[in-house]
């Protein structure tokens, strides 16, 4: 079962996108749940309304998907399910796959659904690295500062932080104290990106017959940075608004500190790195959104201000 984590109609590129795996056959809900967000996936699929009449029930749950999120009581899947009754998901780019108890994976807590109205949802994410790692849920307000870099085996990771900024300033703090992987508060250098919160446009039903914005409402889901493509990383990461609320940074962290230094970044001719913002996700400086390329990577300084 899969969602886009964004509103709208489906189109045919999310009718022919990859499924993990298929429910049997003479079940309705024939793949896993699909809810759509913003970035290329929405833009491209047509996912942008949020829900009709029952927008209510879906903003108190933090669904903003056009369809209806599979029943609290709905006994015909067998995927993995909160204390609340609630789908788990895994993000993937813009997308959920619902998952099963069985699926390998930490289980976290995000806040995401319309701003204002956020829930906590519960996600699931896998480890990834070699050798021993941790999991590390970092909230934190904007602008937060960090230097994004990807390295040669395509993951993203904490290069660098702003001079004086608050992650900048955390991670000092976080050095200081010594305080261990599971315990931090904030992130260190050489730390995996694997999910973030990411904010995103969501407009009511009438927008689509009547064209008809009053309707519209910013809404925050869980992107998956796993395999995404470094443009849309950056593009998601510059997405969000102060006045959206606070980011979540799910980030891998390895235990041992040699290995979490052992990485080396992705050469700027790997990504086509040309100056041209609409592929690397953003020029020299990108006006209004505090976000800026510093050699080969992305500085998050902000997003938005307003």
């Amino acid at each position: 079962m899969r969602a886009l984590a964004r509103g709208g109609a489906s189109s045919a590129r999310a009718a022919r996108a990859p499924r993990t795996r298929r429910a049997p056959p003479r079940r309705l809900a024939a793949a896993r749940p699909r809810a759509a967000s913003s970035g290329d996936d929405a833009a491209e699929s047509g996912w942008r309304t949020l829900g009709g009449t029952t927008a209510s029930s879906r903003e108190d749950s933090g669904w903003i998907a056009v369809q209806d999120e599979p029943s609290v009581s709905s006994p015909e899947e067998d995927y993995e399910r909160d204390f609340s009754g609630r789908v788990v998901y895994r993000p993937r780019g813009y997308y959920y796959d619902a998952v099963r108890a069985s699926d390998a994976g930490e289980r976290v807590k995000v806040d995401v659904g319309v701003v204002d109205k956020r829930r906590a949802r519960t996600f699931c994410i896998a480890k990834r690295l070699a050798g021993g790692s941790d999991l590390v849920e970092v909230t934190m307000e904007r602008p937060l500062g960090i230097v994004f870099e990807r390295d040669t085996e395509g993951r993203v990771r904490v290069a660098d932080f702003v001079d004086g900024s608050k992650a900048g300033r955390a991670a000092a703090v976080d050095r200081l104290q010594g305080l261990n992987a599971i315990g931090a508060a904030a992130p260190r250098r050489g730390d995996v990106l694997r999910a973030f919160t990411a904010s995103t446009l969501s407009f009511g039903p009438r927008a689509q017959l009547l064209g008809d914005l009053s309707g519209t409402k910013r809404a925050v889901v869980l992107f998956g940075a796993d395999d995404q493509p470094w443009g849309k990383v950056s593009s998601s990461l510059s997405s969000g608004l102060v006045r959206d609320g606070p980011v979540t940074l799910i980030l891998e962290r390895h235990r041992d500190a040699e290995m979490q230094k052992a990485w080396t970044p992705e050469p700027a001719e790997a990504r086509g790195v040309r100056g041209d913002a609409s592929r690397s996700g953003g020029g020299t400086r990108r006006s209004g959104a505090g976000s800026a390329w510093r050699g080969r990577a992305w500085t998050w300084e902000a997003s938005r201000t307003r």
